[in-house]
């Protein structure tokens, strides 16, 4: 008998990874996410179900719901040498948020947390640390840089982080970086560094063979 798993909150970009990856080891998956409001939003909700390729039942609250059996289970995914790399940046991040650091650190150190969760605007970020959108742009200002600029810095950087040390599929890192679909991420990385995520990924297996 198959396990079965309930993920809500599908709109974002961690949903809808989570949701795939249990679908493609056999789960059968029941997502949901909030009512669409909008066209858009309900052209979105057909990109969702392409990607996730199970049924999605219409929800009200963002949450994740396993059996108590399941729960227990240890994580397919679970990986201590990508843990190793993650973990000094995550201490470091912490370590800032209780300091005297630049608004554009404290921002980027907020869209490293949120980005797989869809938490990509000004307004968001704003709201996470405490402060209008108006006072976080004139911080930024005066520190000579932009939301836009640490956004796209941040996202280049998670994205090389994902081609040169895991086997992320690219649609899936496209969905971790909250981006709406992959060819947004294909064209928005060629923008940044003139190259596609395939070729970067290739260069970085020549270099460790």
């Amino acid at each position: 008998m198959n396990n079965t798993v309930l993920i809500t909150g599908t709109s974002s970009g961690l949903g809808r990874a989570t949701a795939k990856h249990f679908h493609d080891k056999g789960w059968n998956v029941v997502a949901t996410m909030r009512t669409p409001e909008k066209e858009a939003e309900l052209t979105k909700l057909d990109r969702v179900l392409k990607f996730i390729g199970a049924r999605i039942r219409r929800g009200t609250r963002h949450r994740v719901v396993f059996t108590t059996a399941d729960a227990r289970r240890p994580f397919l995914t679970s990986n201590e040498q990508l843990w190793s790399m993650f973990e000094p940046e995550l201490r470091q991040r912490l370590a800032d948020l209780g300091s005297s650091v630049t608004t554009a650190k404290r921002v980027r150190a907020a869209l490293l947390e949120g980005l797989p969760s869809g938490l990509v605007t000004m307004e968001d970020v704003a709201k996470k640390l405490g402060s209008s959108k108006r006072t976080l742009q004139r911080r930024m200002e005066t520190e000579g840089t932009s939301f836009q600029l640490v956004l796209q810095e941040t996202r280049e950087a998670l994205a090389r982080h994902y081609l040169e040390h895991t086997e992320l599929p690219v649609a899936e890192i496209s969905f971790l970086l909250s981006f709406d679909e992959p060819n947004s991420f294909y064209r928005a990385f060629r923008k940044w560094t003139g190259d596609t995520p395939e070729r970067v990924r290739q260069q970085t297996r020549r270099k460790h063979r």
